[in-house]
C-alpha cells in the first residue's frame, strides 16, 4: 500500500490512541484485581480476565463500586484497535452487470408496492427542456446502458450543459462577494431571488467552460476586478443606498465578516501557532469546561495540542454536537442545508473573544511572537503587533495611544470578569484589543 503523508499521520494517530487505551484499560484492570484477591483468596496477578466477567455476573460485593460498563468498553476498545477510523481502508467500486439492476418505476403514493410506468434515465420529464440534444430522451440502448453513473456525470459536466457552470460561477462569486450574482444559491427558479447581471453571469459560465472549468482562473479573474477591489467607503453612499441597499449593483465593497473557521484560523495565523499540515484525519478540538465528552453512542477525545493547531477545515463536527466557539460565529448547521451562511453581530461573539480561552491564548501567543521578532523597544513591539494584526503600520495617533498604554505604571483593571483567565501583561492587553478591534475580524 502506497504509504501518503495522510496515511502515515493517520497511523500514527491510531497508534497513540491504542496506546492510552491499553494504558487505561491496565489500569482498571488492576484495581478489579486488587477488590478481588480477598474473595477469590489468591493473588491479583494469578486473576484472569473470565474470572473477572464471572464475578461481575454473579455481582461480587467486592465489585459493587466498579463501573463494570466502562471496562468492557475499555476492553473492546484495546481488542478491536482503537483508533481503526484513522487507518486507511481499502475501497473497491465494482458495477453490476445489466441483468442485475433492478428497473425503477414510478411509485404510486410513494408506495414501494404499487408501481406504474418503468422510468428510464434522462432529463426530467416534469421540467421543460431546452432545444438541446442533451435534454432530449435517451435511445434505449443508452437507457439500458449499465455505465448510469458514468453517463449522468458526463451529463452534469458537459459543454452542452448550462446550467451546472452557471450555478458554480455564482457559488464562487458568493465566497468572494458575500452574495451571489443570484442571491439564492440554491435556488435559481422563480422563487429564487432574482439575478442582477444575466448577461455577466452568462459570460463568466461560457468563459468558464471555454478555459476548462479551471476553478483559480476563474477565482484570479474576479478577484483582480475592479467590483472585488472596491472600498466599502463611497463618495456618493447616501445616494447609491438610496438607489441600491442591497448593493446588488456592486457599487462598493461589501461589508463581510470572517466566519467560524476564519476566525479561529487567523487567530492562530498571526500568533505564529498555525500548523500547515495538508490532509490525514481530523481533530478533535477541545471543548469548553462543562461541555459532556462521553455519550452513550460517541466520545470526543481531545487531540494533542499540535494537532489542534490546524486548520478548522480539519476539525471534527458532529451534526448534534456543534463547538460551541465555532457555534457563535455563525458556523452551518450540519443538519440542513446551508445555501449562504449568515453573519450575525451577537454580544457573545464579543464575550467570546474578549473574556474566552480561544482569544486569551491568541493573545498571549501573539505577544510572545512580537517580543522574539521586535525585541524589548515598546515602539518596536506596536509596529510589528499592527504588522501581524492588520498588514499595516500604526497611524501617529494609535502609535502614541498605544506606547501611553504600555509605558503606563498605575494598574489598570484586567479586561476580564467572572471566571475568564486575568491578563497581567501589557503586551498582551494591547495584543488582546487587536485581535477584538473590527478591522481584524472584517474584510475590508
Amino acid at each position: 500500500m502506497l504509504q501518503t503523508v495522510p496515511f502515515l499521520r493517520g497511523k500514527e494517530s491510531a497508534d497513540r490512541e491504542l496506546a492510552t487505551a491499553k494504558v487505561a484499560f491496565e489500569a482498571a484492570l488492576a484495581e478489579v484485581r486488587e477488590k478481588l484477591t480477598a474473595s477469590l483468596a489468591k493473588p491479583a496477578a494469578e486473576i484472569t480476565e473470565e474470572e473477572i466477567e464471572k464475578e461481575f455476573e454473579k455481582k461480587n460485593e467486592a465489585l459493587k463500586d466498579v463501573d463494570g460498563k466502562k471496562l468492557l468498553e475499555l476492553r473492546k476498545k484495546v481488542k478491536e484497535g482503537s483508533g481503526l477510523r484513522f487507518q486507511a481502508q481499502a475501497v473497491t467500486l465494482t458495477r453490476l452487470p445489466a441483468d442485475k439492476i433492478a428497473a425503477a418505476h414510478v411509485l404510486r403514493g410513494g408506495d414501494p408496492f404499487d408501481k406504474v410506468s418503468p422510468v428510464v434515465p434522462g432529463f426530467l420529464t416534469a421540467v421543460a427542456s431546452w432545444d438541446s440534444p442533451i435534454f432530449q430522451a435517451p435511445t434505449a440502448e443508452l437507457a439500458n446502458d449499465p455505465k448510469q453513473r458514468l453517463r449522468l456525470a458526463e451529463w452534469i459536466a458537459s459543454p452542452n450543459n448550462p446550467v451546472p457552470p452557471r450555478v458554480f460561477v455564482n457559488r464562487i462569486w458568493q465566497q468572494l462577494f458575500g452574495q451571489g450574482i443570484v442571491t439564492t444559491a440554491n435556488d435559481f427558479g422563480v422563487a429564487g431571488g432574482g439575478i442582477s447581471h444575466p448577461e455577466l453571469l452568462d459570460y463568466l459560465a461560457r468563459d468558464f467552460i471555454a478555459n476548462g472549468f479551471h476553478v483559480k482562473r476563474l477565482q484570479r479573474r474576479l478577484m483582480l476586478s475592479r467590483g472585488y477591489r472596491s472600498a466599502t467607503a463611497h463618495p456618493q453612499a447616501a445616494d447609491c443606498a438610496r438607489i441600491d441597499a442591497d448593493n446588488r449593483l456592486c457599487w462598493r465593497g461589501p461589508f463581510r465578516r470572517l466566519d467560524a473557521e476564519g476566525v479561529r484560523d487567523a487567530l492562530l495565523a498571526v500568533s505564529g501557532r498555525l500548523n500547515p499540515d495538508v490532509g490525514g484525519p481530523g481533530f478533535y478540538e477541545a471543548l469548553p469546561t462543562g461541555v459532556e465528552t462521553k455519550y452513550e453512542f460517541f466520545d470526543w477525545p481531545v487531540s494533542a495540542e499540535i494537532e489542534r493547531r490546524r486548520r478548522s477545515l480539519y476539525m471534527f463536527q458532529r451534526r448534534n454536537l456543534v463547538h460551541p466557539v465555532m457555534e457563535v460565529f455563525d458556523v452551518a448547521d450540519a443538519n440542513q442545508p446551508c445555501e449562504r451562511r449568515r453573519p450575525s453581530i451577537t454580544a457573545p461573539q464579543v464575550l467570546t473573544l474578549l473574556n474566552g480561552e480561544l482569544g486569551h491564548e491568541g493573545a498571549k501567543a501573539l505577544a510572545d511572537r512580537v517580543r522574539r521578532e521586535a525585541g524589548e523597544t515598546p515602539a518596536t513591539q506596536v509596529e510589528r503587533a499592527y504588522s501581524l494584526a492588520f498588514g499595516r503600520k500604526p497611524f501617529t495617533t494609535e502609535l502614541d495611544l498605544c506606547l501611553k498604554f504600555l509605558s503606563a505604571t498605575d494598574e489598570a483593571p484586567a479586561p476580564t470578569t467572572g471566571d475568564a483567565p486575568v491578563v497581567e501583561d501589557r503586551l498582551t492587553r494591547l495584543c488582546l484589543a487587536l485581535l477584538n478591534s473590527n478591522e481584524f475580524l472584517y474584510l475590508d
